[in-house]
């Protein structure tokens, strides 16, 4: 087997921010119909490599050990690379690379892998809020980004609403939700198989298997409002992760007819909006009076300025750079502005007894 493509595409894209999928296919049955044993392995046992710009490259082994022994040694090959790039993509601007180092030993449970406790980990799933090992951000890849977004931690950008999720959740409290209930199943260690991690990684995430219940009877959309009104954060990972796109852009009542993310852009709050985005938050949305999400953020941004303005502190300077960066946010999501408003009593009153709980 000759891998002379698979070293072009190597060579000419792992200097890319992402890293391909190797992908491996089993045994195809034939026409005719044969026994397991009547197969023919040439034909049977093969891979492909697949680039970000959808090219491939295909491969046939002889048998599935074959198989297994490129794939491994293809992906072994990618994770070289980009260690002989690290340095040359290495963070230049000063402060991003604190805000890095912050996500990586300031954030509880980060100094360690979110799914194998592997130290050290230094890829992350963005939408999760999680950080992970190099084998473990593999399998999150192959999971599809609806299920997990997969950056470098190192090699990546990293603008101001991935920073604030990353820093907003982190391992731990990810995994106060997604390991819930693990119903005595082992978690992998850093030593486990390659496929112990899968198991427990399309468990945890892709079947949901070890979330909490869901102990209120509030609809889900309701739940999410509550969360984001209280900015409960570990509550909105729970809500999302059970939520559909018609429950995300849930209004607040048949006349109020702000969406969660309109509340989030409301309170300036750049964390939750991106994850509201992630989740499929329509921020084309209107409200009854026709006013958008960036309407809001704006008001959020005018009033986090002239706060700090007033008071100088830093608590309001960062408070203010967090509103401004909201903006950008959704006029990069192609968010519309309408017209204006007033923050002022825009954020519905929480529930009481009914808000949710974890």
């Amino acid at each position: 087997m000759v891998l002379s493509s698979s070293n072009s595409f190597l060579n000419g894209e792992i200097a890319k921010t992402e890293t391909p999928n190797v992908k491996k296919r089993h045994r195809r049955v034939k026409s005719s119909g044969v026994k397991n044993s009547e197969y023919d392995d040439n034909d049977g046992y093969e891979f492909y490599i697949v680039s970000l710009d959808n090219k491939q490259w295909h491969f046939d082994a002889s048998n599935s050990d074959e198989r297994d022994e490129w794939v491994a040694a293809i992906e072994q090959q990618i994770l070289n690379s980009l260690q002989l790039n690290e340095s040359s993509k290495a963070k230049t601007n000063p402060v991003e690379a604190a805000t890095i180092q912050s996500i990586k030993n300031r954030v509880p449970g980060n100094s360690h892998c979110v799914d194998c406790d592997a130290a050290n980990p230094d890829w992350a799933s963005l939408n999760l809020g999680v950080l992970m090992c190099i084998e473990c951000s593999g399998i999150h890849r192959n999971l599809g980004s609806h299920i997990s977004r997969v950056r470098s931690m190192d090699l990546d950008e990293w603008p101001p609403g991935n920073v604030a999720v990353m820093l907003a959740i982190g391992n731990t409290l990810a995994n106060s939700v997604w390991e819930c209930q693990t119903q005595n199943k082992t978690k992998p260690g850093p030593a486990s198989s390659r496929e112990e991690k899968e198991r427990w990684i399309r468990a945890k995430y892709e079947n949901k298997e070890f979330l909490p219940p869901l102990n209120n009877t509030m609809p889900l959309g309701q739940q999410l409002i509550d969360s984001v009104c209280g900015s409960n954060v570990k509550a909105i990972i729970h809500v999302l992760a059970r939520t559909n796109v018609q429950e995300v852009n849930t209004t607040v009542g048949p006349r109020d007819l702000r969406t969660p993310l309109h509340l989030a852009c409301a309170m300036g709050n750049l964390a939750i909006a991106q994850l509201l985005i992630w989740h499929n938050a329509d921020v084309k949305c209107v409200d009854q009076d026709g006013r958008t999400c960036l309407a809001y953020a704006k008001a959020a941004a005018s009033i986090a300025a002239a706060k700090y303005q007033s008071t100088n502190s830093l608590n309001a300077d960062v408070s203010a750079t967090t509103s401004k960066s909201l903006v950008e946010l959704l006029l990069t999501y192609g968010c519309p502005e309408v017209s204006s408003v007033s923050i002022s009593g825009t954020i519905p009153r929480r529930r009481g007894s009914q808000n949710v709980e974890m």
